[in-house]
């Protein structure tokens, strides 16, 4: 490969698949590992950036679930044919007091081996309160490493029912190879708009569930982003993903009505007791 590449030049390119505002929604992103051809580097920026995302263990497709998604879905998409490697996370979109601003920002789970973010400056994250911040915001921030921050949750909701603690630590700054653009993404809270990302360990979240699983392609790896092979080959891993979106629909939605049946049971249950000790005498 001739000469280097500045990381913020290749970016990744989404396509996204399904619905995301129907009811356990399936949207899929389909990554291109350089969004643009740059004229500085020539046609060396497709092979450069194809090398940095390979180097990062980049994902190819990510499945995004608005009630959630179980180990079950994590090994029933890793079965899937033209499925390489598969692993769960956690995420959600909180609010965060820096001075008199607050701004949006992506908080995020570790993953074990996939998309590998690059640390900056400090070390990463080894307690559940301690997280590393995006070193973009923070060299424009006035928070530093070493700062507690506070996060809210935007919403009606309290942000512990997502986050063991909504208190954290920065221990350190870092760059990601999901966020090589300039623009953070959009969000239902706040102005609508994402500032930051923050990554945490997987055991900072108080979820049951994943809000989303990250997926590689077999063989797409060793296929060059951008060129009609890698296309197909991540096309193909997607097609066969959605041959099982309606069977982990129906798993979860069963799942769901007997968790909720669960309860209102046991409720019930209690409500018995005390009219039974009531009428004793017991109460």
């Amino acid at each position: 490969m001739a000469g280097g590449v500045n990381e913020k030049t290749c970016a990744e390119k989404r396509f996204l698949y399904g619905d995301q505002t129907q009811p356990r929604a399936f949207p899929f992103h389909l990554f291109h590992r350089c969004d643009r051809m740059c004229l500085l580097f020539g046609n060396t920026c497709l092979g450069a950036g194809d090398a940095y995302f390979d180097n990062k263990n980049m994902m190819d497709l990510r499945i995004i679930s608005t009630m959630g998604l179980t180990e079950d879905d994590v090994k029933a998409a890793s079965k899937a044919e033209g499925i390489g490697h598969v692993e769960g996370r956690y995420s959600v979109d909180a609010l965060l007091a820096d001075g008199d601003n607050q701004i949006v920002v992506h908080v995020m789970s570790m993953l074990p081996t996939m998309n590998e973010i690059q640390l900056e400056d400090g070390r990463l994250p080894n307690k559940e309160n301690e997280c590393v911040v995006d070193v973009d915001y923070m060299e424009k921030s006035k928070l530093k490493i070493g700062d507690t921050i506070t996060f809210s949750s935007g919403t009606d909701a309290e942000v512990t029912d997502s986050l063991k603690t909504d208190t954290f630590r920065i221990t350190g700054t870092v760059s990601s190879p999901e966020y090589i653009a300039f623009q953070r993404g959009s969000t239902t809270i706040g102005n609508g708009s994402v500032r930051a990302f923050v990554y945490v360990q997987e055991e900072s979240f108080a979820m049951d569930v994943y809000t989303e699983i990250c997926i590689q392609a077999a063989g797409a790896k060793e296929l060059t982003a951008f060129t009609s092979e890698y296309e197909d080959t991540v096309a193909k891993a997607k097609e066969n993903i959605e041959k099982i979106k309606e069977q982990r629909q129906k798993a979860r939605y069963t799942e769901i009505v007997d968790e909720a049946n669960g309860k209102i049971a046991e409720a019930e249950a209690e409500v018995t007791d005390a009219q039974t000790k009531l009428g004793n005498g017991e109460a």
